[in-house]
């Protein structure tokens, strides 16, 4: 009863002050607005409750100052200070990028002590409660993390706020995810704040996704031991980080491995398609020659070897030596000025070929003309379980043989098999009106001006570099730092590009 009686006449004196002060002329809004009597008040206590503790820093701060040796401030001295000043129950201290940040603890109040003993409110900071984070399917039915098939949606909310203020999120919450966000795996939130006489910095919370989805990352053993079903997986997201001229072209997996007698493995992709003459790759300004019967095919030069991109080259003395592994057969016994190296040469140009590498996303390593006799058979090996051999036999380059009891021939019928399955092989383009087969980057024995090539029905043999049945599909080395994993598009698997994770 006494506490009770006290509440009451507490009440009341309050009551009898307000209508004093109201028959005096002072209304309710003058009390209690934004510039009312109380509002002013209370800024006047808060501002007088700043300068109490910047006062006790700026003194703690001084005297650490004083004990430091050469004048310094140190982060233990000045917790030293504020022990005996305020007791350490009391405040929170860290050391951060300009200075040291003390956190009063009854007040919440930040303030940044810089190495020379100034000290500054800091501005408040949003703050995110990373135990309020809540991710689950759209219906709010709970998840397992890990075990989320890939592409599903899912809904996202979290608590963040800011000391004396309100804060505001983009996109609000709770959110479901996107399109594109559950491409990503994240997604980003724009968190800003309205704090009275303040300047608050808006706060960027990204919410990462990765770790709640399936992984569908195909190892490199995977890719290997199931290459009859992974080589030739489309590869959807490689043309898109391409410059804008060569952002149709589409591509596909061509070998996941190490190279014959190497350890290294690494991941190549192939245009699906014979690219275009025109955004061909021009050296010192020249370019292969076009063909009017179509906007694919092209030949190196004319017969005379004066013209199209062969003046351009010496030969063997122009191909790399990171680049001669991939025709080791024929570098390790010859060396060669004949037109059809000089054809090799332009191939093998990763300067030349650049344009093919220049992903926005650093996918590629280098990108080259097409690729060699070598790499072809050691693909195709290990996608159809054959045992193609290609050898260099004379100074004028390769010839080949399907197993190790046949003869050396200048050419194999039909030794690439037409892919009868749900995928396209990426080691044949059918018949089509675009051209007849693809260059490959290897000199062929048949004579001086021959390279090898890919026809329409697999053959793999010899063509006249001036002629003009082939086209060109550029090969891409991925960088050692991206892996592919499997997705769904057009309602088929396949894969794209993502960053290795540790």
């Amino acid at each position: 009863m006494e506490k009770m009686s006290k509440g009451i006449t507490l009440i009341a004196l309050v009551v009898t002050i307000i209508v004093l002060l109201i028959l005096a002329g002072i209304s309710i809004a003058m009390l209690s607005g934004d510039n009312g009597i109380l509002k002013q008040a209370g800024n006047a206590k808060t501002q007088t409750d700043i300068a109490e503790e910047k006062e006790i820093l700026q003194t703690a701060s001084l005297a650490a100052m004083g004990k430091s040796k050469y004048g310094d401030i140190t982060k233990e001295k000045l917790d030293n200070e504020l022990d005996n000043n305020i007791g350490n129950e009391n405040y929170s201290s860290e050391l951060v990028e300009n200075g040291i940040s003390v956190t009063f603890k009854n007040s919440e109040r930040t303030y940044i002590i810089d190495y020379n003993g100034n000290v500054e409110k800091a501005a408040p900071k949003i703050a995110v409660d990373e135990n309020s984070l809540t991710i689950t399917n759209t219906d709010g039915s709970s998840i397992t993390k890990g075990q989320v098939e890939q592409g599903t949606a899912l809904k996202i909310s979290f608590n963040a706020s800011v000391k004396g203020g309100t804060v505001s999120i983009s996109p609000s919450l709770p959110h479901t995810t996107t399109t594109e966000e559950i491409e990503a795996k994240s997604v980003t939130f724009t968190i800003t704040a309205s704090v009275p006489d303040e300047t608050v910095e808006p706060l960027e919370y990204t919410v990462n996704l990765k770790d709640v989805y399936k992984s569908n990352v195909v190892s490199m053993e995977e890719l290997k031991t199931q290459a009859s079903k992974y080589f030739g997986y489309d590869v959807i997201n490689y043309a898109e980080t391409l410059p804008s001229n060569l952002r149709d072209t589409k591509w596909q997996l061509f070998y996941a491995g190490a190279l014959d007698g190497e350890t290294e493995e690494r991941i190549y992709l192939i245009s699906k398609e014979y690219v275009k003459n025109t955004v061909l790759p021009a050296k010192n300004g020249a370019k292969p020659i076009p063909t009017s019967e179509s906007n694919y095919k092209a030949k190196f030069g004319s017969n005379s070897g004066t013209d199209g991109i062969i003046p351009k080259y010496s030969g063997t003395s122009n191909v790399s030596i990171n680049m001669q592994k991939y025709n080791k057969d024929y570098f390790k016994d010859y060396a060669s000025t004949n037109n059809n190296m000089k054809a090799v040469a332009y191939m093998l140009d990763t300067g030349t070929w650049s344009s093919f590498a220049t992903s926005n996303q650093n996918y590629a390593e280098w990108a080259i003309g097409g690729p060699t006799v070598e790499l072809l058979f050691t693909a195709y090996n290990k996608y159809a379980g054959t045992g193609y051999k290609a050898d260099a036999v004379t100074v004028n380059g390769y010839q080949m043989k399907k197993k190790s009891s046949d003869s050396f021939t200048n050419d194999i019928s039909e030794a690439i098999a037409k892919d009868t399955s749900t995928k396209d092989s990426p080691y044949i383009v059918s018949a089509n009106d675009k051209a007849s087969g693809y260059w490959l980057a290897s000199p062929a024995n048949t004579l001086k001006n021959t390279i090898v090539y890919v026809g329409y029905s697999g053959t793999v043999g010899a063509d006249l570099t001036y002629n003009t049945r082939e086209g060109f599909r550029p090969l891409v080395l991925l960088n050692s730092n991206f892996q592919l994993e499997k997705t769904t598009s057009g309602g088929k698997e396949v894969f794209k590009i993502v960053p290795k994770t540790e």
